[in-house]
């Protein structure tokens, strides 16, 4: 045991302070260039497609991360009050009426906020402590988002309501941390009750096998307060594993803060229809040209679903290679207009001398020279909705981390205790984690993407009922 942990710290010390591979950007994705749109009559049909198609369907939603990031700007005003958290802060305490929080509070804390009897610092510490309503110690995924009729909705109710108007076979998976279990399961009954019908619901932990050593800036190993290496997760890409034990025809996947009001969320059901009907499609149209694999046939294929680069079919000339560029899990992902939103997008990639379409995020490239006017003209965002089909032709799952690039793990740079601490993350799930999948870019509309990154998003227009 203790040699293996020894194996891995160095492993993980060698890859942080080694000169990294980045990867070599040749163009941004764009539409009709690597990002396909489809007309809405053709939406509508690949929709029926899925719907008459009755594959088994499970949400796989990622919820382990904590609410206290969206009270960033509470935490630094309480630190290092400035003009633009005190700012943020006044605003939430004049507006707090507006958020469906608000009917959480105690009616002491209500009336002193009316009559103004309340301090802002003491009704920060009210919000965030454990004396208070402790939401800075709450998962997101547990934080009252939405107002509907007499009740408050948090985001784990909200996607799971939402999924049932798609089918009521969709099951769900959600990533948390295990302290929180019971609290979830304990909204599990309600849900059912308003729906008046029952839900399928697993969770799992991210296993912390994957979490990385951290180390100070010099490489040396940095000590918990009991005197162990202090460790971190991993990143989303351990979620790798999580993934592969699903056993459902298509995986919906969605972050747990994105997610439109219950009175508004049409349009993103009607898009999930979509992709995963588009999924099926063209999973179809594989499974035809694993049973007689041509060039040309691979190339008319090709012509009308774009999933492969023109350097990837012209490196495919034997059947065998052919096989291997079609044998590999599908996903297909929605992107959205970038609009200013931080993160990554859709790039066509060189790496051995193949271009490919991958997701990159501004850490996995050396912004020198040209790299970096590539990277800014990217038009569209992360994938904010992805369908998956993780099966080969005969219903088996496939090995995702033989599809994995453990190249492109990330570097993080943090400050712990007042000192400057470094670690390494997996590969993105989306990014290096899915890197040799078969991966279809497609545009969809804005109005999907609705993430809560701060408190303050809660009442944006997505976030606020339709009556």
């Amino acid at each position: 045991m203790k040699l293996n942990e020894d194996f891995k710290i160095e492993d993980q010390r060698r890859r942080f302070f080694s000169p990294k591979p980045f990867l070599a950007l040749v163009a941004p994705c764009k539409i009709n260039d690597g990002i396909s749109r489809f007309l809405p009559e053709e939406m509508a049909e690949f929709s029926t497609v899925f719907t008459s198609a009755k594959k088994s369907t499970c949400f796989f939603i990622p919820a382990s991360g904590s609410g206290s990031r969206m009270f960033d700007f509470l935490y630094e005003y309480l630190e290092n009050p400035n003009d633009d958290n005190f700012k943020k802060a006044l605003f939430l305490f004049n507006n707090i009426a507006s958020f469906a929080f608000f009917d959480e509070l105690s009616l002491e804390i209500k009336e002193k906020i009316k009559n103004l009897d309340i301090s802002i610092k003491d009704f920060i510490h009210y919000i965030l402590e454990e004396t208070g309503k402790n939401y800075g110690d709450l998962p997101k995924a547990l934080f009252p988002f939405h107002r509907l009729d007499d009740k408050n909705l948090n985001p784990f109710q909200e996607h799971i309501l939402q999924g049932k108007l798609i089918s009521e076979e969709i099951s769900y998976h959600f990533t948390i941390q295990k302290k929180f279990e019971n609290l979830l399961k304990s909204f599990i009954e309600e849900i059912e009750t308003k729906s008046k019908s029952s839900v399928s619901i697993n969770f799992s932990e991210q296993n912390p096998n994957t979490d990385s050593y951290v180390f100070s800036s010099n490489g040396d190993l940095v000590f918990g307060s009991s005197n162990k290496p202090l460790m971190r997760p991993g990143g989303h890409g351990s979620l790798l594993e999580n993934l592969q034990t699903l056993s459902s025809d298509l995986i919906f996947v969605k972050n747990i803060d994105n997610v439109q009001h219950f009175t508004k969320c049409k349009n993103s059901n009607e898009v999930w229809s979509f992709l995963a009907g588009l999924s099926i499609e063209i999973k179809s149209e594989i499974h035809k040209l694993t049973s007689n694999p041509s060039k040309d046939d691979l190339s008319l294929f090709n012509s009308r679903f774009n999933l492969y680069t023109e350097s990837e079919i012209n490196a495919s000339s034997s059947v065998e290679s052919i096989l291997l560029l079609l044998k590999r899990p599908l996903r297909i992902c929605g992107m959205v207009r970038n609009e200013g939103q931080n993160g990554g997008g859709p790039f066509f990639v060189s790496k051995n001398g193949i271009i490919q379409k991958q997701i990159i995020e501004k850490g996995q490239v050396d912004l020198a020279g040209d790299q970096a006017a590539i990277f800014f003209e990217s038009t569209h965002f992360n994938p904010v909705m992805m369908v998956l089909d993780i099966k080969n032709e005969q219903g088996e799952i496939y090995d995702l981390f033989t599809f994995n690039d453990d190249e492109q793990f990330l570097k993080v740079e943090k400050n712990h205790a007042g000192k400057d601490v470094v670690f390494i993350e997996l590969p993105g799930l989306w990014n290096g984690g899915m890197a040799n999948w078969n991966t279809l870019f497609v545009e969809i509309g804005n109005e999907v993407f609705s993430p809560v990154k701060t408190v303050l998003d809660l009442i944006n227009p997505s976030h606020l009922s339709m009556d």
